[in-house]
């Protein structure tokens, strides 16, 4: 019918411009300190969370928070464990060693916050706008008398 040659014709068309590809995996990097213990206690943590969340009580809620501070505890061991092993390693090396003690002093780059940036952007267009329409109206003259041309003359 029209409609399944219609659906067809459409998929087909979006297919030849943007065809199915497989995801990629997660564009996130692990951290180099978090190892299988520690995978294994986050998931854990999050069953005993889970648990509390289910049955409301007070008894596994300090059941949580104790295994949250003990995996808070691994996780700070696991990073002075990692880093102090970058540190020994590099110890022969002083190009790594700086690069290894600028990683822990100086922390991600903080990026501008997005408010405002929104306001800025309709800001530019609108002025963009503005510019042209002025120089659209400075460069176009109208001529005093329009010339007639009848449909027998074309």
């Amino acid at each position: 019918s029209l409609v399944t040659a219609w659906i067809k014709a459409a998929s087909g068309a979006l297919d030849r411009i943007a065809p199915l590809q497989p995801l990629r995996g997660c564009g996130s990097r692990r951290a180099p300190w978090f190892t299988e213990e520690l995978r294994e206690m986050k998931c854990q943590k999050r069953r005993l969370e889970r648990r509390w969340r289910a049955s409301n009580s007070e008894s596994d809620r300090s059941l949580l928070r104790a295994f949250i501070r003990t995996y808070l505890v691994a996780i700070r061991v696991a990073k002075c464990a990692h880093f102090s092993a970058l540190i020994a390693s590099a110890e022969s090396r002083p190009a790594a060693l700086f690069r290894v003690t600028r990683s822990l002093l100086k922390g991600e780059e903080v990026r501008e916050p997005l408010q405002g940036r929104a306001e800025e952007f309709v800001q530019f267009l609108s002025d963009k706008i503005t510019q042209i329409r002025t120089d659209l109206d400075s460069t176009w003259t109208i001529p005093a008398e329009m010339p007639r041309a009848s449909l027998n003359q074309i």
